[in-house]
């Protein structure tokens, strides 16, 4: 196991500020939350955030106090904005070998281990420095707990399963997802049973209460919280439901029928891994490698046929009830929301390389030693698959198609650096994205174009370079009224970034 937490931790940290090359925009998103907890503007972790950029969603200042916490031990760069993300995917590591361990044996444990280290969307999740690996490592933590439900059913365990899957809203907002996988769970259980629900209701109240207890402060008081939480709800459609883009739309119930089964279908590719779009913003393409993916398959399939066993059933269930929780509490599935249960695809990949291993030693006539040595030879090749997916093309893809903020801060990072940077009416979001890109830098300079012209012309010996983003039109004719003497071109043949360099 120590093997395996050390090749997760180095898979995860390795070049960590530079690998995925592109920063996105949700990192400078983040790090401008950190930056509000250390700069005292956000008062206390369970107030909401960002308050001085502007965003499409908003999230608890709980994340942000965690996100502070490596801001202030790394700096303000591509390694102090990731490191919590890192940290966060080596426990979620951890987690599902814990879930494997508890659900079969140490064999399969072992192998999710290797499974989930070398998981291209994994590795990617624990390396973007924005919440979705949090979210992640508390779906695992719930998963863990569920099945602790299950085998154990003590009346402390429900509690915290109820104080995980509350803490977790506090993450990303796929975490919504988590309480309709715990509704599912109870409403199966009460229906098997019978008596479920009468000889376990102190055991349901602790896990409502647990929730209640971890959850309320994120949304008190209602009317200075519902107002931001419910935007990030309208963005996401988060509580909408399949029907949330069709709200507008007259339906008949075969209409609604019909977008319920392509909605199921798509939130079962989309846990499957199977998105439009690629996890490393490199354009479309699997979450999983090709022979992982038939694993998964595998390995879902088996849990079908044995469905009465109660390990196959407990990941069923968990399973499934992301599947309804996809379709029932999101308008769009995607692999953004499918990611907080992240862990179950390399368990049941592990569990696919075990029952195949077991049904050719069954079958022929082998030594133990030809056995082992042929599982070792397949999960070597999962792992290189793995690793040769995100590594050596995800992660080229990504750095060949730079987005624009990208571009302009490699051109900052390979400019003469005699030159001082003027980036005139770039707001505080592109900012703070430029400042962790090149480390937090001084030889850049932001404010409105007639203040930062100022400040240029009280240092006329300095050589110094005009950096124009959107409305460039306008913005390029001050810059030339101002200096007579200029040099000017596009970034990259792209109109709408036009490099000055003035005298």
């Amino acid at each position: 196991m120590t093997g395996i937490m050390l090749l997760a931790s180095f898979l995860r940290i390795y070049e960590l500020g530079s690998i995925p090359k592109p920063i996105n925009q949700e990192e400078g998103f983040a790090a401008a939350g950190a930056m509000d907890v250390i700069n005292g503007t956000m008062k206390g972790p369970f107030e909401i955030g960002p308050k001085t950029v502007w965003g499409w969603t908003y999230y608890s200042g709980l994340y942000y106090y965690g996100h502070a916490l490596f801001v202030n031990i790394f700096g303000l760069n591509m390694t102090g904005n990731r490191m919590f993300a890192a940290v966060s995917g080596i426990i979620a590591v951890l987690i599902t070998m814990a879930i494997a361990r508890a659900v079969f044996n140490k064999r399969i444990s072992y192998i999710s281990g290797v499974l989930v280290a070398l998981m291209g969307a994994h590795i990617h999740f624990s390396r973007f420095g924005f919440p979705f690996i949090q979210n992640a490592l508390f779906g695992a933590i719930v998963i863990l707990l569920l099945v602790m439900c299950e085998k154990k059913r003590y009346m402390y365990i429900f509690a915290l399963a109820g104080i995980s899957i509350g803490i977790a809203q506090y993450t990303w907002s796929a975490a919504r997802v988590l309480i309709a996988v715990a509704v599912c769970y109870l409403i199966f259980k009460t229906i098997q049973e019978g008596k479920y629900l009468k000889n376990h209701i102190m055991h349901i109240s602790a896990m409502i209460i647990g929730f209640i207890f971890a959850f309320m402060p994120y949304i008190v008081p209602f009317q200075d919280k519902i107002p931001n939480f419910i935007e990030g709800a309208k963005r996401d459609f988060i509580f909408g439901g399949f029907m949330s883009p069709h709200k507008d739309q007259v339906l008949t119930l075969l209409d609604k029928l019909v977008l319920l089964k392509d909605y199921s279908v798509q939130a079962l590719l989309e846990f499957n891994f199977y998105p439009d779009i690629g996890y490393c913003y490199a354009g479309p393409g699997p979450m999983l490698p090709f022979v992982t993916s038939i694993l998964f398959a595998i390995g879902l399939f088996y849990l079908i046929t044995m469905w009465k066993k109660p390990n196959s059933m407990i990941l069923l269930l968990l399973f499934f009830g992301t599947i309804v929780g996809l379709v029932a509490m999101t308008g769009q599935p995607s692999y953004q929301r499918a990611v907080v249960l992240l862990s179950l695809p390399p368990i049941f990949a592990a569990l696919a390389i075990d029952k195949i291993c077991y049904f050719i030693s069954s079958r022929f006539t082998f030594k133990k030693s030809y056995l082992t040595v042929a599982l070792a030879v397949l999960l070597t090749y999962v792992v290189f698959e793995n690793y040769n997916d995100y590594f050596n093309v995800l992660i080229k893809k990504s750095q060949d198609n730079p987005n624009r903020i990208s571009r302009v801060a490699e051109y900052i990072k390979t400019a003469d650096p005699s030159y001082e940077i003027y980036m005139p009416d770039l707001d505080l979001h592109g900012q703070y994205l430029i400042n962790i890109y090149l480390g937090n830098t001084d030889r850049v300079h932001y404010g409105q174009i007639d203040t930062v012209i100022s400040k240029q012309k009280s240092n006329p010996n300095k050589k110094s370079v005009f950096i124009l983003f959107e409305g460039v039109t306008g913005k390029a004719n001050i810059i030339e009224s101002a200096y007579a003497k200029h040099n000017s071109h596009n970034l990259n043949g792209d109109d709408n970034i036009k490099i000055f360099t003035v005298e």
